[in-house]
């Protein structure tokens, strides 16, 4: 077998073969943020927000570029903000929803905003339907790349705001 013999077996082996994919859906892409989200789309409709019990474990906030203090304070802030719109829960059994958060700070050239600036870093917030079944439908990721430098509370406060306002909507608590 020469090499268009191997060429169309790899190919046919590659288009026929059941593998999971998930497409990455680009939200937005302005000069200051780039958002994308993977797998569903999640919103919580105001009837059933007072029945919503969130198990955020702040310790496993996800943190990288950041000092300890900024760590602690970045962690304290996710929680005050989860507060004010949901109901947090201490132990992952009284929850029906996950959330888990992570953010970095660093240069990512592959990834350009609308004026082809590298990003300096991003905000994943995730939310998943609890007990998880399918991640493709139970669970939502929102991703917002920046591309300037900013204070990093600040930042964090407005990009988690930003998140909160689209899993919850505005007339609700």
């Amino acid at each position: 077998m020469g090499f268009i013999g191997i060429s169309l077996l790899l190919f046919t082996l590659a288009i026929f073969t059941p593998v999971a994919c998930f497409a990455t859906e680009l939200v937005s892409n302005t000069g200051e943020f780039l958002i994308t989200r993977d797998f569903s789309a999640i919103t919580i409709p105001p009837p059933e927000i007072p029945a919503v019990r969130v198990f955020f474990d702040k310790d496993r906030l996800t943190l990288k570029g950041f000092s300890p203090a900024q760590d602690e304070e970045l962690r304290n802030t996710a929680v005050d903000l989860l507060r004010r719109k949901l109901t947090v829960v201490q132990d992952k059994a009284s929850a029906n929803y996950l959330v888990q958060i992570r953010m970095e700070e660093f240069v990512n050239y592959a990834v350009r905003s609308a004026r082809r600036e590298p990003a300096r870093g991003f905000v994943m917030s995730s939310i998943c339907k609890f007990p998880i079944r399918d991640v493709a439908t139970d669970c939502e990721n929102l991703t917002y790349y920046y591309f300037h430098n900013h204070e990093q509370l600040a930042l964090f406060r407005r990009l988690f705001s930003m998140w909160l306002g689209t899993v919850i909507p505005s007339s609700s608590r």
